[in-house]
């Protein structure tokens, strides 16, 4: 059992807001494993009694420090000529140091854990393995958020902090051991401020319980957004509905009522509540409000990371309407599992279509919320997670750049020709496809394993046997050997039926976990080689960007070729 420091912006009780909800539950299930410490800060005063049982129960020991925001606004304020970030200067209080370093004269501490860059300076320059779970890149959210600004002063004040930011993530990310994003596109924008640390993927998950799934489209009505909404982006939001996006939709249906459903709503949104805009502050449980709304509505444009109140109203079953960005780090495909759009104007027309059409709406529900059960759910978090703790367990020395690149490739279709209708079930129906053996070569020559993750549920339907795919196997291998002088480095099959809801079959990631587990492969210096939205899905799902071949939408992955021999490595 390692002993396991975790520091943290926020109290994680109530679960109320992602700066709660997800240190929730990494503490949960590090605690099945580990003795955890837990030193966080609780806004407005100590943690009451029901706090600190919520997370004692958990089994972590707990430390908590009060912060007044106004004080700690004003010490901020003081740090505008120094080099920190106004967001870093906030959580900078003496008497959380003096917790930390307390802990650290007394215990022998294995690991040390940074929720948020926030608090990363109390661990930055310790002695011992630290993970930074960073969520987003901050000079990227900045970046988007100026540019979502409407107002002057806004601009200026995110121009300023990006100015910071530009500085201080780089540096700061040097030292620890691995910092990890809920998205692989924060995963890029960090690299391409500094490609010179460790950057893993550990996304986001939702309570599928508590957000349950409720099949009851014909009794739904209405508009829904929800939020915490004195934060400034959910602000920007509500009102950009209210006043670009509703009247359109009212002309076509006038009865249509809108719910802005939350927390703390700003008075300049209470103002715009009426007839046909229902303003719910201090909503005490979200659930009832997407269980009950015909459509949801996320009209996002600034940010990064992942939108949690995505994350909840596809488990819940509410149809989604939002942006791209809105679904960054979210494996959904725009008309299978949410619609996108660019634009208030784009975005009142798929409303328009929804309202409308029940089975459209039917069946995106249905859709987004397989897709939360296989790609968001607190065990796949924790899975994640697990898999960045691995190499520092397993080593006394830091675990930086240790991790290898792999080509993850499809089988059928990319390696072999697919038998439409049909499964290869014998090694004389195997066609190798010439066009995949440059691509293979190309991987290997920059020190790729070449790794197969492959559904084959010929043998769960009774058509082969197992013995009858590891001949065809055998033979693929033998003839890899002979055409390219080496074969595959790992071979990762499901045989269960689609039907089965398998964990492990695409498009859930749990083959490819497996294989980084057992090969310490960094997902984001990898690629997985596919040809289906699937591939594609499992991909993302695992932090690894995809190549898909076929004619798919341009949006489908991260790179995507009419033929495999337009693929470049």
């Amino acid at each position: 059992m390692s002993t396991i420091l975790f520091l943290a912006p926020r109290f994680p009780w109530p679960l109320i807001g992602g700066d709660r909800v997800k240190p929730y539950h990494l503490l949960r299930h590090l605690a099945t494993h580990h003795r955890v410490i837990l030193v966080a800060f609780n806004h407005g005063g100590p943690a009451t009694a029901e706090q600190r049982r919520a997370i004692e129960e958990l089994g972590v020991e707990v430390h908590d420090v009060p912060l007044n925001p106004y004080a700690a606004a004003l010490v901020s304020a003081r740090t505008v000529a120094t080099s920190l970030p106004l967001e870093i200067a906030f959580y900078t209080r003496p008497e959380f140091a003096r917790i930390v370093d307390k802990i650290l004269e007394t215990t022998t501490v294995d690991l040390g854990i940074s929720f948020f860059m926030r608090t990363a300076e109390y661990l930055r320059h310790r002695p011992m393995k630290k993970i930074l779970i960073a969520e987003d890149c901050r000079v990227e959210y900045q970046t988007r958020s100026s540019h979502a600004a409407r107002s002057l002063h806004q601009k200026l004040v995110r121009w300023w902090e990006t100015r910071k930011l530009r500085v201080y993530e780089p540096s700061i990310v040097h030292d620890f051991d691995v910092t990890t994003f809920v998205s692989p596109e924060d995963v890029t924008a960090m690299t391409n401020l500094e490609d010179r640390a460790t950057y893993k993927v550990v996304t986001n998950g939702v309570d599928l319980e508590a957000f349950s799934f409720r099949d009851n489209i014909d009794q739904r009505e209405g508009l829904l957004f929800t939020g915490k909404l004195d934060v400034l982006a959910n602000d920007l939001m509500a009102k950009m509905i209210i006043s670009d996006i509703l009247p359109d939709v009212r002309q076509r249906y006038p009865d249509t009522i809108l719910t802005v459903a939350g927390a703390y709503p700003k008075s300049s949104l209470r103002s715009m509540a009426s007839a046909y805009v229902r303003i719910e502050g201090q909503v005490p449980d979200i659930v009832p409000y997407l269980h009950g709304a015909a459509v949801y509505v996320h009209p996002h444009h600034g940010g990064s990371g992942i939108q949690n109140k995505v994350l909840e109203a596809m488990a819940a079953g509410c149809p989604v309407v939002t942006t791209p960005s809105g679904l960054q780090g979210i494996d959904a495909v725009d008309g299978v599992h949410a619609l996108v759009a660019t634009d208030a104007a784009s975005i009142g027309q798929h409303i328009i279509t929804l309202l409308g059409d029940g089975d459209l709406r039917r069946r995106l529900a249905h859709n987004a919320r397989q897709l939360m059960e296989r790609t968001h759910t607190w065990e796949v978090v924790g899975q994640q997670l697990d898999e960045v703790l691995a190499p520092l367990r397993s080593s006394s020395q830091p675990s930086c750049h240790m991790a290898r690149p792999a080509l993850f490739l499809d089988r059928d279709g990319v390696i072999n020709r697919r038998l439409v209708g049909d499964y290869v079930r014998s090694p004389q129906e195997f066609e190798l496809l010439n066009d995949v053996l440059p691509i293979m070569q190309a991987a290997r020559e920059r020190g790729m394993l070449l790794i197969l993750i492959t559904n084959q549920q010929g043998v769960g339907k009774g058509l082969m046997t197992d013995a009858d795919l590891d001949a065809v196997h055998d033979s693929m291998q033998e003839l890899l050997r002979e055409r390219l002088g080496f074969g595959l480095d790992g071979i990762y099959v499901c045989t269960e039926l689609d039907t089965a809801t398998s964990p492990r079959r695409k498009p859930a990631p749990g083959m490819l976990l497996e294989a980084m587990a057992e090969h310490d492969i960094d997902a984001s210096a990898s690629w997985f080689l596919g040809d289906s939205i699937t591939d594609a899905m499992a991909g993302r799902a695992a932090g690894i960007p995809t190549i898909l071949v076929g004619d798919h939408p341009a949006t489908a992955a991260e790179i995507v070729v009419p033929n495999l021999a337009d693929v470049r490595l």
